[in-house]
């Protein structure tokens, strides 16, 4: 794996580069760790991964000021062109994947294809969404669990945890409703110690998602765009992926039914097929 700054627009930028082939730029607002870990090997020996953090995030400096999807998209556009690539996939997972949505929209002549794991076209209802599901689906060993890992939660002496350390805890403690088991042990895709920026990054997402919507604007994007979605997403529902295309979006959208908000773990040799189908369709783009 290889590692370098980047100066960009006020922000450097921390970017690291594993695996051989066409280049992926994965953005990420919570550190490399989760995405290092989560995507599989047998992707880094047919791809050059390129995970850019975010700025004020991880390794990056800057801060979040006047932050927004399209900021950080621009952000990316940077680091492929001072790395000298000419077009690039670009796979966004979860709130990662409206950069990826952005980034074809603004910068779509040097995009080979844009692949949306877990994410949404349309935060606006993204979140009311998948409660409304999670209460009228959800089993009660998922209810009960969601309840525990919330109580637990709240029972962790706040000033005694720095606050990435604390949104993590937070985010872990929501398990149930972006893993299929929901008892899965997350946390050891995060590495050692939670990501800096974590709390930061998605305290200001949180603000920022409910007010973006980009699925009006899909059939703009002059690249190819893959939505990879897990049926049981209670954070990202693939509902609102079914609605764009039936209103007219023309993507493609494929459904891993035995996944939820991470299937690239869940389902991950049927997750990496279709990655490697897609970028050997449209790798003549590069």
């Amino acid at each position: 794996m290889s590692e370098l700054m980047l100066e960009c627009d006020g922000a450097s930028l921390h970017v690291e580069s594993e695996g051989d082939g066409p280049p992926v730029l994965v953005p990420s607002g919570a550190g490399t760790a989760f995405y290092r870990n989560s995507l599989s090997s047998a992707l880094k020996e047919r791809l050059q991964l390129v995970h850019v953090e975010m700025r004020g995030t991880g390794g990056s400096a800057g801060n979040l000021n006047g932050a927004s999807f399209a900021l950080f998209a621009d952000d990316l556009e940077r680091v492929r062109d001072a790395l000298g690539f000419g077009k690039v996939f670009v796979l966004g997972h979860s709130n990662h994947g409206c950069i990826a949505l952005e980034y074809g929209l603004r910068h779509g002549e040097h995009a080979a294809g844009i692949i949306a794991v877990g994410s949404v076209p349309d935060f606006r209802e993204a979140f009311a969404l998948g409660q409304s599901r999670f209460e009228a689906e959800a089993s009660p060993e998922r209810r009960g669990a969601l309840e525990k890992g919330m109580a637990e939660f709240a029972a962790i002496p706040f000033g005694n945890e720095p606050n990435d350390e604390l949104m993590l805890r937070r985010y872990i403690s929501m398990t149930p409703l972006g893993w299929l088991d929901p008892a899965f042990d997350q946390r050891y895709l995060w590495g050692e110690r939670a990501p800096r920026g974590m709390a930061t990054y998605l305290g200001w997402m949180a603000g920022f998602a409910p007010t973006w919507n980009v699925a009006p604007r899909l059939n703009e994007i002059p690249a190819p765009v893959l939505a990879i979605s897990g049926r049981y997403d209670y954070l990202c529902p693939v509902h609102l992926w079914e609605d764009a295309i039936k209103d007219g979006a023309t993507i493609d959208l494929a459904v891993m039914e035995q996944s939820a908000h991470n299937p690239q773990v869940e389902e991950r040799e049927r997750f990496d097929e279709t990655v490697l189908a897609f970028v050997d369709r449209y790798g003549s783009r590069l």
